[in-house]
């Protein structure tokens, strides 16, 4: 799938610069016939439909490739729009989302994180070769490892920028009528008994307390927080150093 995205793109014709829409772009890299989906025809969408529900039929296994720039987190019953983007890809073709992670607060109904991509896009339900990429900010883009290899969550702490998930997967096959979703890492605990979580009773009582509480909160945001972007630099911080700069 690497070698696929990554490829040169054939170009058809001379981009015109500027436009307001996505279809003159997609027809410059090579796309022969181009839909847009919107509850509303106020933009002059091709297909009106609302993602909240179901597609029907005649938009299943369709298109060679379906690309949200940033529509499913404005969508309230998110699960149903996700699948409804995945139904419509046929097989062989490519899921590509991209959508807000973090620092985008009031933008949509939802801000996203990696592991709800890499647990919904899987071979159970029609797609391998999930790939999720975090961009923080504008210059900083890192690929990041799914759950099951690195066994913990993804916890990433980045910087005070938006940040925005892209994610690209290939579907194989038929997906499943219902969806029924767990965490990924979860999942792992609970399948390999894989949990690095202490049982200490001393700490657990201290962290219950107020003044518990209080603590934790004063090294979070008085030093850890100061002192994040340095350990960031030398790689210190763990889920940093465990996703790859691209």
């Amino acid at each position: 799938m690497e070698a696929e995205y990554r490829r040169p793109l054939k170009v058809s014709k001379q981009l015109r610069l500027p436009f307001h829409y996505s279809e003159e772009l997609f027809r410059y890299f090579g796309a022969e016939t181009v839909d847009s989906i919107d509850n509303s025809d106020y933009e002059n969408a091709t297909i009106i439909r609302d993602l909240n529900m179901p597609v029907d039929g005649s938009l299943k296994n369709k298109y060679t490739c379906v690309w949200d720039g940033g529509t499913l987190e404005h969508i309230f019953n998110y699960p149903a729009a996700l699948k409804n983007c995945m139904d419509m890809v046929e097989i062989g073709g490519y899921l590509v989302l991209q959508t807000p992670a973090n620092n985008m607060f009031g933008h949509g109904f939802y801000q996203l994180q990696p592991d709800i991509f890499f647990s919904v896009l899987c071979v159970q339900n029609g797609f391998t070769d999930t790939k999720v990429l975090v961009q923080d900010g504008w210059k900083r883009w890192y690929e990041i490892v799914p759950p099951k290899i690195i066994k913990d969550r993804v916890d990433i702490c980045l910087s005070n920028k938006p940040c925005n998930l892209t994610v690209i997967s290939k579907k194989i096959g038929d997906v499943p009528d219902v969806l029924s979703i767990q965490q990924e890492y979860f999942v792992d605990i609970w399948t390999n008994k894989n949990t690095k979580w202490s049982s200490n009773p001393l700490l657990e009582k201290m962290f219950k307390t107020f003044a518990g509480v209080r603590i934790c909160q004063f090294i979070y945001f008085n030093i850890f927080c100061r002192l994040f972007e340095g350990m960031k630099k030398k790689r210190f911080y763990k889920p940093v150093k465990l996703v790859s700069r691209i």
